[in-house]
């Protein structure tokens, strides 16, 4: 099958206009859902279901990036906590001087919370890094790090031209991200719920074993008096043979 994707990427205050022709035969199979390698660790593009993952690699898409970024995830345990770190690669850009690496690498709870944090901060990271490029676009209107950032405020001020010029887009990409964040903080909420579940199991742990170091100790003090009665009684023993040592001898 013969596709044909034109691409238009515009910077806005500039007159540099990038437009690319992509045509390829697409005959590939659709890539596994999920795999794990011989360490265990998780590989998945994450675009198999409605989140930021798929938010991002529709983001990129447009800017024209080749194929789905890929998460790398490595559950381990730290201090008895369950805890996930999550590499995210991708392709470079066919103009890799335009458009800046995504690449980075975040620690969550679990692999499923961990890649939308991956992704998550992806798009925070495409939105500074590629400003011109998005302040026209509704991801413009996705929430920066920090809420007094210059360039999303100044993203801000354009909701005046997404909402005559591409109202649906903006509700539908609007509506994603507040299904992605929820869907992340019932992640989160989950994680936090079995991390206070351990807690309290170790708090009791800790608990019945302070008890049992005290019953212990409770012991070992009833030892202790019987050993100071036994020496005692044993001194009075030793002491009357010592008299009846002397009676002896004095005979």
């Amino acid at each position: 099958m013969l596709s044909v994707i034109l691409v238009f990427v515009h910077y806005p205050k500039s007159v540099l206009t990038i437009t690319h022709l992509c045509t390829s035969f697409v005959q590939m199979a659709a890539p596994a859902l999920l795999v794990f390698d011989e360490d265990g660790r998780a590989h998945s593009e994450c675009t198999h279901w409605q989140s930021f993952p798929s938010i991002l690699w529709e983001v990129m898409r447009d800017a024209g990036y080749p194929s789905p970024p890929r998460y790398v995830g490595d559950e381990f345990h730290e201090m008895g906590v369950a805890r996930c770190r999550v590499r995210m690669t991708h392709a470079p850009h066919p103009f890799p001087a335009h458009w800046a690496s995504l690449e980075l690498e975040v620690v969550g709870h679990r692999l499923v919370d961990t890649w939308e944090i991956a992704a998550m901060t992806a798009l925070n990271k495409f939105c500074e890094k590629n400003y011109a490029a998005v302040t026209l676009a509704p991801i413009s209107l996705f929430p920066a790090e920090q809420p007094n950032d210059p360039n999303w405020l100044s993203r801000v001020g354009h909701t005046g031209y997404l909402q005559q010029n591409r109202a649906a887009e903006t509700i539908s990409m609007s509506v994603k991200c507040m299904n992605a964040l929820y869907r992340l903080q019932t992640l989160q909420a989950k994680a936090m719920t079995q991390i206070i579940g351990s807690a309290r199991t170790s708090h009791e742990m800790v608990n019945a074993k302070n008890e049992q170091i005290a019953d212990l100790d409770a012991h070992i003090g009833q030892l202790e008096g019987q050993v100071e009665e036994r020496d005692a009684l044993l001194d009075e023993r030793n002491a009357d043979l010592a008299l009846l040592e002397q009676q002896f001898t004095a005979q």
